[in-house]
Parts: structure tokens; sequence; C-alpha cells
């Protein structure tokens, strides 16, 4: 489905989503309140591509996980064109909003073909005759580059790039107004990647798609998307526009992941790489939740939690001393 230019409403916003779990605490020990996410706040125009970034434990797959349906909020909310998406309206709005898990080869069934899993969404949601859903699936297997002949292979004749085509070629089936993807090219060699980045890009420009692209890798992030936010266990820390996040950071640790990725100019970051790991969610720092890891941090960072204030135009952080 092409996006409407003349649609000014954001297609998704989250509102000061929180999911918490509760958490074995051992023999004879209570449970632990396990804070995955709190105070999530942001929007996801049409056509736009917005990268969620952070470490291992940062909240991304939980966030992925509930704007799916997969983990119910325990406070705030979703709104899906303006409307409240709760678990009574999801079904309408399934084929809407899709999903390309990282492991795409786990996520096919072993005893069915190509085609059949492509051709799966279609049966369960329309009513298409058997002539034009193949039709269909011969279309998508083309716009992801997959050749009409493995449409009776099974998922363990393919290869890691070809597994992954065919999972954008199911979520793609249904002509989706927003795809989730989660992770979608870390286990896939470098030039595997590129051709899947490439195609991930072309069909969001002749779909008018919007996505959300979830991934630890930053270098990966900056080749594909519109804005960035930035989550540190369970926090926003900052979003902004692509080119301006990567120009001018403004958080600590933005600058530290930043200041990661390898740079093929021979340049020398002038922000310090992070050292030590990331605290456990069952006991997040008081304050401000990157304290503990921060050369800024000061007596007011354990104190008070930071606001997320824009600085500029659409420039939020987090930070009581944004750099």
């Amino acid at each position: 489905m092409i996006a409407d230019p003349t649609d000014s409403r954001p297609l998704l916003q989250v509102k000061q989503l929180g999911v918490r779990f509760l958490v074995k605490g051992g023999f004879l020990r209570p449970k632990k309140q396990l804070k995955a996410l709190t105070a999530i706040d942001f929007d996801v125009a049409p056509g736009e591509s917005l990268g969620i970034v952070g470490e291992t434990g940062s909240g991304k797959s939980t966030l992925a996980r509930s704007l799916l349906g997969l983990v119910d909020p325990s406070e705030g909310s979703i709104l899906w064109a303006g409307k409240p998406l709760e678990r009574k309206s999801r079904a309408a709005v399934r084929k809407d909003l899709q999903v390309v898990f990282q492991d795409s080869l786990g996520s096919l069934d072993p005893r069915w073909t190509v085609g059949q899993s492509i051709a799966e969404a279609l049966t369960t949601h329309s009513s298409r005759s058997a002539s034009e859903i193949d039709q269909a699936v011969q279309k998508v297997m083309t716009d992801v580059g997959l050749r009409l002949e493995l449409a009776g292979r099974f998922p363990h004749e393919l290869s890691g790039g070809q597994a992954q085509r065919v999972a954008i070629a199911r979520g793609l089936i249904l002509r989706p107004r927003m795809i989730v993807f989660d992770e979608p090219v870390s286990a896939l060699d470098v030039s595997t990647q590129a051709q899947i980045l490439n195609l991930i890009d072309r069909i969001r420009k002749s779909e008018g798609l919007s996505y959300l692209f979830i991934s630890h890798d930053l270098a990966v992030v900056r080749r594909i998307v519109d804005r960035v936010l930035v989550l540190y266990l369970g926090r926003i820390m900052e979003i902004a526009g692509r080119d301006e996040f990567f120009a001018r950071p403004r958080h600590p640790y933005s600058q530290a992941l930043i200041a990661a990725v390898p740079s093929t100019r021979g340049h020398k970051h002038q922000h310090a790489v992070l050292s030590q790991d990331i605290p456990s969610p069952l006991a997040p720092p008081s304050g401000c939740v990157f304290r503990t890891r921060c050369p800024k941090a000061a007596d007011l960072c354990a104190a008070t939690v930071p606001p997320l204030v824009e600085n500029q135009r659409r420039h939020l952080v987090a930070c009581h001393f944004p750099g």
C-alpha cells in the first residue's frame, strides 16, 4: 500500500509505553520486577524509516514484541493511524503491520515449501483463488529477487540470503503499511548484508513503506534509516534525524556508540568507547540509568532522571549535560 503524502498523521504513535516483568528470585526468594521499558515516546510517519539502536539488554526486542502484540504493555498506549492498538483490534491491522525476524530460517516451517510459506498470510487474510495467490507469490518473489524455481524448495535448501529474502517476501505479500525488521541482517555475511539492505531500501521507496529497523549495528542503521532512536536499559536516550545524529550526537551514550563504529576513512573518534558492561535491568542505577558508565556523571545524575527534551527541531536528548 503506497503511503498517502497528504496524510500528516503519524502512522504509529507510542505514548509513555512501559513494560514490566516479574522474574523469579530463586529458592525462597521473592520475585523481582524487571523494568524492560519505561516512558517510551515516539512516532513514525507514513513512509518513514526509524532505526532503534542500543546494546544487548537495552530493550530493543521487547519494544518490537510489544508493538506486535507479543508482549502486553504495563502502561502507556500504542496508536495505529490515530486509533488505540489493543488486543481486540490487532487482528484488523495485522495485514498492515508485519515483521521480519533475525532468524529467518527458524521462522520458516521446515515442512512447507518456499511458495507455501510466502502464500500463508494470503490464505489466512484474504479470499483470493488459488491462481490469484500463485500470481501474487510469483510477483513478490520477483520483487525481492528470488528465482521462481525456488518456490518448490524447502527451507534447508536455501542459503542465508535466500532465506532472508523469503522472510521479506512473507512480510510484503499482504502489501502492509509498516514492517518491523528485528536484526534482519546480523547473521549474514557482509556482501549478503549489502544486498538485503539495498533490497529493503528499494522496496521502501517503491512501496511507500514505513518501517522500524532494530539493530545493534550503527553502520548498518546509518545506511537504511531516516531517524535514529537510542535505547539504554529500557529508556530513550536520544532521538534525531540520521544525518544530525551521526554528525552531532548529543548524549554521551550515543557518542560512545558512534565511537565504537569502525571508520573506513582513517578518522579518529573524539569520544571514548564504552567501558564496563551494561548494568542488570533488575537493578538499574538511580537517576540517569547511564550514569555508571558516563564520563560526565555528577551528583545530579544520580538524584534525578533527566527528561527527554527537544534541544532543536526534532532532536531530543535525555541528559543533564548534553554535549
